[in-house]
């Protein structure tokens, strides 16, 4: 394994990195002072690649269920006031923050993606608005939420200080975050799936990685929680059906959002039956997990700011 000498953008902190993984363009390092791995270079996705690779085309129009770490999240006793002031961050069409407002939260989310919002607003009736945390900030947002979740979005960034920073402005003093990341030490890899490589996904987080960030950042009272194993999960996001990759490569090269739309289409019709197939697998996974202490692949924080 090589060494590499490169600023590592978690800590700051110029030691020797590992060499772990390389892709075409980008390699992955591993910092020996905070545990985190993250691409070199460090960038992120632009739109053109989103709307290239089409990796969200097909979820604008979906109600989709709560996952493992909305619920989980929903589950925990934070001690908050009540009613508490919620932003979720990078919220999507706005499924965590229905049941969020359902419990009781008083919701608001931000997201990138105009078609998701007006998803979102009209079929869940919740607040959201197309900006960024920073633009929401500007507006007049400093202190005016007891708790700020962002689910799967921070291994994206590759501002995760800036950012970080940013949502403890938008905090009341004391109040907390929760939020999602992908599990490096996972069972099983899942670095060549096209969600989970450079320049979609920048930092790959460990549990001790994850503390590490957010202590050194001002928060306390860390909570962090493994997702238990999901065979079927795993299953789902390895094996690639010869019908899903051909419409991908289609999807990538359609001269129009229509004909993206269309071939979109076949494609999550594929995948959701693939999904209803591989549902079997759950009590095996279940069980292989209990025996073999086999690692989920997310993990979910939550912590309080500190005064």
């Amino acid at each position: 394994m090589s060494i590499t000498e490169v600023f590592c953008p978690i800590c700051q902190i110029n030691i020797p990195k590992q060499i772990i993984k390389q892709w075409p363009g980008y390699r992955l390092l591993q910092c020996n002072a905070c545990g985190v791995k993250y691409a070199d270079p460090f960038k992120a996705a632009s739109a053109d690649w989103y709307a290239k690779f089409g990796i969200y085309e097909s979820g604008f129009d979906k109600k989709y269920p709560l996952d493992w770490r909305h619920r989980k999240f929903l589950s925990l006793n934070l001690m908050l006031p009540t009613p508490s002031k919620l932003l979720d961050v990078g919220c999507g069409t706005g499924n965590f923050l229905k049941a969020a407002q359902d419990h009781g939260y008083i919701v608001h989310g931000l997201d990138f993606e105009t078609r998701r919002v007006e998803f979102g607003t009209q079929y869940y009736n919740v607040s959201i608005e197309v900006t960024t945390l920073k633009d929401h900030l500007m507006a007049g947002a400093k202190g005016r939420y007891d708790i700020v979740t962002f689910f799967e979005f921070l291994e994206h960034l590759d501002n995760p200080i800036e950012f970080i920073t940013e949502v403890k402005r938008v905090l009341r003093p004391g109040g907390m975050i929760g939020l999602s990341v992908p599990n490096a030490e996972r069972t099983f890899d899942l670095s060549d799936y096209i969600g989970d490589y450079p320049p979609h996904h920048l930092t790959w987080w460990s549990k001790k990685a994850l503390r590490y960030f957010l202590e050194r950042n001002g928060f306390t009272d860390i909570q962090i929680y493994e997702e238990p194993f999901d065979l079927r999960r795993v299953l789902f996001l390895r094996i690639k059906t010869g019908i899903e990759q051909a419409v991908m490569r289609v999807v990538s090269g359609a001269p129009s959002r229509d004909g993206r739309q269309r071939q979109v289409l076949v494609a999550k019709l594929t995948r959701e039956t693939k999904n209803i197939i591989l549902s079997a697998a759950i009590p095996v996974g279940l069980i292989a997990g209990a025996l073999f202490k086999l690692k989920g692949i997310g993990l979910l924080a939550v912590a309080r700011q500190v005064n």
